[in-house]
């Protein structure tokens, strides 16, 4: 069935399946006077895909990052910076013509400070 569309002049590309995508991330950490010094980042992205086996819709490709650092005190405390979206990609196409005119809005950047403390 999905060749039938070729009869027709169609690409019968698969819906909601990019030609690729993928992840790349780190995480480093060096010791220090007052505890382990960390950062780490990773990126997403995702290329050009359509949503619809009819080809009317067609979602550009996107990238998302996000990045951390993180400060580890004593083996139980430890505390961390990080942007979550640094991009700030703020919405994505969904190639659809619903309630928000096609587009989904994704959470804007976000900054986060955590304090964590592990119980031995």
């Amino acid at each position: 069935p999905a060749n039938a569309l070729r009869d027709y002049g169609v690409n019968p590309s698969p819906p909601q399946v990019p030609d690729y995508s993928y992840n790349a991330g780190f995480e480093y950490g060096v010791d220090s006077h007052v505890g382990r010094v960390s950062l780490g980042a990773d990126w997403f992205y995702t290329a050009d895909y359509l949503t619809s086996a009819t080809n009317d819709f067609k979602v550009k490709g996107f990238g998302q990052g996000n990045a951390f650092v993180q400060l580890a005190f004593s083996k139980n405390w430890n505390t961390r910076f990080a942007v979550k979206n640094f991009t700030n990609n703020s919405t994505i196409p969904t190639g659809s013509r619903g309630f928000l005119g096609g587009f989904i809005p994704m959470r804007p950047r976000e900054y986060m400070v955590t304090f964590n403390y592990k119980m031995d």
